[in-house]
């Protein structure tokens, strides 16, 4: 605006003089209007270029960094946080136009790219000293996370960090969390709609062959060793391979992670 004002002074000095400048003004701009270019046209392919965020995706956007940055502090070892808005909202208004949420294991931390559609960049960031994870896949890890956390099965005993469970007089070391190089998060049209979370690392069998299966309202868990978890879902059986039943992450049900981290049941990440 300040340049187009600049270039009517300049050419209407042209077209009138200094004296005549100010009184002709109103020719002048009808004289510069054909002269110049259409700026408003540059106006909107500029806003025509800028990414923007399909509405359900905006929440999550908007808290993802600062709620990640907290759990990644080095004195937060097991414990739980939630992004509000929880990924309960569609992320697209259809599979080829969704947001996607990408984490992938970078050097020293997590590089997280959130696209407003496919590599279609809307922001980037680094989260240091943690790394992608999800509470799924092989060795149970689902069913060993359920039955600590949620059933508060004694055989299991948490020490320094490691989960053992007591087996037949043998205390035996299990796994609670999987580690993986990449998550991603995004609308999908397959079966039934709704937003998927996906793993590569653990092939076609364990969770990337789920389908609207990331019903977890928003709930995250920081490992001891920084892994940065989310949580599959599924709909049919308390824990799989495939993750933990869609109904322990409702806001209301007093056995859900949601309900304990509220009520501080189980310990939530920290400043």
């Amino acid at each position: 605006m300040v340049l187009a004002l600049l270039v009517l002074i300049i050419l209407g000095g042209k077209f009138y003089g200094p004296e005549g400048l100010f009184y002709g003004a109103k020719d002048a701009a009808e004289k510069l209007w054909n002269y110049t270019p259409n700026m408003s046209v540059g106006i909107k392919e500029m806003q025509a270029s800028t990414p923007l965020l399909y509405e359900g995706a905006q929440q999550e956007a908007k808290v993802l960094q600062q709620v990640l940055k907290r759990m990644a502090l080095p004195k937060n070892k097991n414990c739980f946080d939630y992004l509000p808005g929880g990924f309960a909202a569609d992320l697209g208004p259809e599979e080829a136009k969704s947001a996607i949420f990408s984490f992938e294991e970078s050097a020293g931390g997590t590089q997280v790219i959130i696209y407003s559609e496919k590599n279609v960049v809307y922001t980037s960031f680094n989260v240091p000293n943690i790394k992608p994870c999800v509470i799924a896949g092989p060795d149970n890890v689902a069913k060993n996370f359920f039955n600590f956390y949620i059933r508060r099965d004694n055989t299991y005993i948490m020490e320094d960090g490691k989960l053992f469970i007591n087996d037949g007089g043998y205390k035996r070391e299990v796994y609670y969390t999987t580690p993986v190089s990449k998550v991603e998060i995004y609308y999908n049209e397959q079966g039934k709609n709704g937003n998927v979370i996906r793993a590569p690392d653990l092939g076609g069998d364990m969770v990337n062959s789920a389908k609207n299966n990331l019903q977890s309202n928003g709930v995250l868990f920081k490992g001891r060793d920084g892994e940065m978890c989310f949580f599959p879902t599924n709909k049919i059986v308390n824990s799989d391979n495939d993750g933990i039943n869609n109904d322990f992450f409702e806001t209301d049900y007093t056995q859900s992670l949601r309900y304990k981290i509220d009520h501080n049941e189980i310990s939530r990440c920290v400043e």
